[in-house]
């Protein structure tokens, strides 16, 4: 095992036993950070073990939960039997469970009947909820489902992770009409034209259809016809397109907030409701009030694979009393999971120790790989993991 160097050194010390400082950490692969963390853990057990019910340490899964939990219980098994009492009061787990925890304590400032669940898949209650949805037929909703069907639009409400960016107001693009006498007018090659007359049929069909009828009408695609007949039939109904990706968009903003009410009456929840639900929660006085005459500590492990609506809750509800602590422990090389967003979570790093919340350190004394390795990957992953080269890319943090 390789000796930390005095930076580094000084950087671990600081996270463990400045127990009333902010930290966050980039801690690349095999620096030692859960050890650190139980460190922290333990230094507040010996210095202020009143504390312990407000400590939350919350990592990604359940089983790292349950690790964290049981290495700091070993590590305090000298504590007195009070102390290790206090201990067992400590949040210990996923963020969907510190949501889940406080929803359970705040249940009578919701909508969710008694008794309600977590449901891994949603199919059985988007069908219920599209069974009973009447959406306000406004002349917007009548043209956008007589080109989408109301399923389509349903399937992707559901699928909207983003609730907290819906406008107030609906956009307001005129309905475009669609003229198809330059698809019908085309002359086709020898070779296209077959293909370009079958294309010039369904033009035609269409604009019929559209001005005579009130029929179910979706936008047709060309994929024959040489490149230049393609080109002109996308034009010609690329006004519709774009009327659709705004209008359409809004309308499934509208859907995915009321598919989420609609979960919670039905106490039928998924994952993601958990967090927008104690996000709401934290809008109520009551809950507000609770919370400001109680200071809490986070820990936040693997902070990297905290998405943007797990950040903004994280924060909220931090920011409540300006005694609370957070700090957090992440590295943008290790993120695997897709939801997560390295940049706003580099973002938020950058923000929070640029504005004094938070200190910044770096462990960089790994004690997973012999030197060879070490020295392999310095030379190596500068260039591969480069920000300047590939602004999708994060820098390498040398080991």
């Amino acid at each position: 095992m390789t000796i930390a160097s005095h930076s580094d050194q000084d950087a671990r010390n600081a996270f463990c036993y400045n127990i009333d400082e902010n930290y966050s950490v980039i801690a690349p692969a095999g620096v030692g950070k859960t050890y650190a963390i139980v460190e922290r853990i333990q230094q507040i057990v010996r210095k202020k073990p009143h504390s312990l019910p407000a400590l939350h340490v919350i990592t990604y899964t359940k089983k790292a939960a349950e690790a964290l939990s049981n290495r700091t219980l070993a590590r305090v098994q000298d504590a007195s039997a009070s102390t290790r009492q206090l201990l067992n009061q400590s949040f210990f787990g996923t963020i969907h469970s510190l949501c889940y925890h406080y929803i359970q304590q705040f249940q009578t400032y919701t909508l969710l009947p008694q008794r309600w669940a977590i449901h891994d898949q949603d199919e059985a209650i988007r069908a219920d909820f599209l069974s009973e949805l009447n959406p306000p037929m406004d002349e917007n909703t009548l043209h956008i489902l007589r080109h989408v069907e109301l399923e389509q639009i349903v399937n992707l409400a559901a699928e909207l992770r983003d609730l907290t960016t819906v406008p107030k107001n609906a956009p307001s693009l005129a309905y475009p009409h669609i003229a198809v006498d330059e698809i019908l007018d085309y002359k086709a090659d020898a070779r296209n034209t077959k293909s370009v007359l079958e294309y010039q049929s369904i033009a035609r069909q269409w604009a019929q259809e559209a001005d005579n009828s009130e029929n179910f009408l979706p936008i047709p695609s060309c994929n024959k016809g040489g490149e230049e007949f393609k080109a002109l039939f996308h034009q010609a109904f690329q006004p519709l397109e774009k009327w659709l990706s705004v209008h359409a968009f809004y309308l499934v903003q509208q859907l995915a907030q009321q598919y989420f009410h609609f979960r919670v009456r039905k106490g039928y929840l998924i994952h993601e409701d958990l967090i927008r639900l104690f996000q709401e929660l934290l809008t109520r006085e009551e809950v507000i009030q609770y919370f400001k005459q109680r200071t809490i500590s986070v820990i936040l492990d693997e902070a990297q694979d905290t998405d943007a609506e797990q950040f903004q809750l994280l924060l909220k509800w931090i920011s409540l009393n300006p005694a609370n602590q957070f700090s957090m422990m992440g590295d943008p090389q290790q993120a695997i999971y897709t939801r997560a967003n390295i940049q706003q979570y580099l973002s938020t790093h950058s923000t929070l120790t640029r504005d004094g919340f938070c200190q910044k350190l770096v462990f960089t004394n790994t004690f997973r790989c012999p030197p060879g390795i070490v020295s392999y990957l310095n030379e190596t992953f500068p260039s591969i993991l480069n920000s300047r080269k590939d602004p999708s890319q994060v820098d390498y943090v040398r080991l």
